[in-house]
C-alpha cells in the first residue's frame, strides 16, 4: 500500500480507538460489563478499512461499493430460487435452528441460505406465501439490510438496472412494513429529481402521477399489515417494547443499565408486559444499554458521513439512522461496523474541515 494509504490506515487506527473504543472503556468503569465484543468490532475496523482504502485507491469509491452489493447480490440470489422452489412445493427442508422469540420455538430451512419463519400477512389468490428472509431467521431484519443495500445500490454505487431489481423484489417478497416503508423512501427522491429534469409538462405530469400511485399503493399495503399487526398484537408488543426501552433509556441516560444485557434493563420498565420483552428497535437497545455513550461511536461517524463534501453519503445516512431506530438488525451485526467505517474513512478526507483529497468517483 502506498505511504499516504498507511497514514490514513494509521489514523483510522486512531480515531477507532478515541470514537468508537473509549466510550466502551468508560462503561467498562461504571458497569463493569463485558465490553470484548464491542472492543473487537471497532478493533476490527482498522484491517477493514486499509484494505478498503488500498482498493478505493486503485479503483475508485464506486467499483469497490459495487462490488460490494453484488456480493450481497451473490449470497441473496440462492436463497431466493430455494424460497420459490419451495413455495411451489419442489423442494423441502433438511435442517433446523431453535431460536428465542420471547420463548424457544424451532425455524426451518434449506443449507442455511434460507429460512422459514413466518407466513406473510397478505392472502394470495394461492394462498398466503412464506416470508423471504435469506440467511436471516427474521424478514424485518432481512429487509432492513435490502433497503440498506438499495441504498447503496442507488445512491452510492450506481449498480445496474438488473441489480437494483434484484435488491428491491428480492426485499418487497420479504412482506413486512419495514421494506414497503424503506423502498417507498428511497423511490421518493428520485421520482422528484426526474419530475425537476423533465423538460415537457407531459414528463412531469407523467413521473408526478407515478409519485401519487406509488404513494398511495404504499399506504394501502402498510395500512393492511399495520392492522393484520394490530389484530395478532404484534404492533402493541413492537410499541410496548420501544416504551420500555425508552423508559430504561431516561432512567440512566448518560451510562445506561449495562452492555449486553438489555433484557434487564427492559424488564424493570415492562409492568404491562405480559410475556417478556424482545428487542424491537436497535436504536432503544442501545440507549438503553449504555445510554449516550454507547450510541456515540454510532452516530459520530454517520454525522460526519452527512456533513461531508460528498453528497452521495446523504442519502445513505438517512436512510440507514432511520431502519437504526425502527428495527431489530443493526446493533450487534458485523456488517453496521462495515458501512459506518466509510465515516471514519472520510475523515481522513479533511483538513480543517474541508476536504483535501477528492475522491475518485
Amino acid at each position: 500500500m502506498s505511504k499516504e494509504v498507511w497514514s490514513k490506515a494509521i489514523y483510522i487506527g486512531f480515531i477507532c480507538i478515541v470514537v468508537g473504543c473509549l466510550p466502551f472503556f468508560v462503561l467498562y468503569f461504571v458497569q463493569q460489563s463485558d465490553i470484548s465484543k464491542q472492543i473487537f468490532r471497532f478493533v476490527l475496523i482498522v484491517p477493514i478499512c486499509s484494505m478498503y482504502l488500498f482498493l478505493r485507491s486503485l479503483y475508485g469509491i464506486k467499483v469497490v461499493l459495487r462490488n460490494f452489493v453484488n456480493a450481497y447480490i451473490i449470497l441473496v440470489i440462492p436463497g431466493f430460487i430455494i424460497w420459490v422452489l419451495y413455495s411451489l412445493g419442489v423442494v423441502s427442508t433438511n435442517m433446523s435452528l431453535d431460536v428465542s422469540w420471547g420463548s424457544y420455538t424451532t425455524v426451518n430451512g434449506v443449507y442455511g441460505i434460507e429460512w422459514f419463519t413466518q407466513y406473510s400477512d397478505i392472502n394470495f389468490s394461492i394462498g398466503k406465501l412464506w416470508k423471504f428472509t435469506s440467511v436471516f431467521i427474521e424478514a424485518p431484519a432481512f429487509a432492513a439490510f435490502a433497503v440498506l443495500f438499495g441504498c447503496i445500490s442507488i445512491y452510492l454505487a450506481d449498480s445496474s438496472l438488473v441489480a437494483v431489481l434484484i435488491i428491491v423484489i428480492s426485499g418487497l417478497c420479504s412482506f413486512t412494513t419495514t421494506a414497503y416503508l424503506g423502498f417507498g423512501l428511497l423511490l421518493l427522491p428520485l421520482l422528484y429529481k426526474a419530475f425537476y429534469n423533465s423538460k415537457t409538462r407531459i414528463l412531469k405530469f407523467l413521473f408526478l402521477t407515478i409519485g401519487v400511485l406509488c404513494i398511495l399503493g404504499s399506504s394501502l399495503i402498510f395500512v393492511k399489515i399495520m392492522s393484520n399487526k394490530i389484530a395478532t398484537f404484534s404492533g402493541g408488543i413492537h410499541l410496548l417494547d420501544f416504551l420500555s426501552g425508552l423508559k430504561a433509556f431516561i432512567d440512566n441516560p448518560i451510562f445506561g443499565h449495562g452492555v449486553n444485557d438489555y433484557r434487564a434493563a427492559w424488564l424493570q420498565f415492562a409492568s404491562d408486559h405480559q410475556s417478556g420483552v424482545s428487542q424491537t428497535s436497535t436504536l432503544m437497545s442501545v440507549l438503553s444499554q449504555g445510554g449516550l455513550l454507547y450510541l456515540f461511536p454510532f452516530i459520530y461517524p454517520l454525522f460526519n458521513m452527512y456533513k461531508s463534501e460528498m453528497k452521495i453519503y446523504k442519502p445513505f445516512v438517512i436512510c440507514f439512522l432511520i431502519l437504526f431506530s425502527i428495527c431489530i438488525a443493526f446493533e450487534d451485526s458485523f456488517i453496521t461496523y462495515l458501512l459506518i467505517s466509510f465515516g471514519y474513512i472520510d475523515m481522513t478526507n479533511r483538513s480543517g474541515g474541508k476536504c483535501f483529497l477528492r475522491e475518485r468517483i
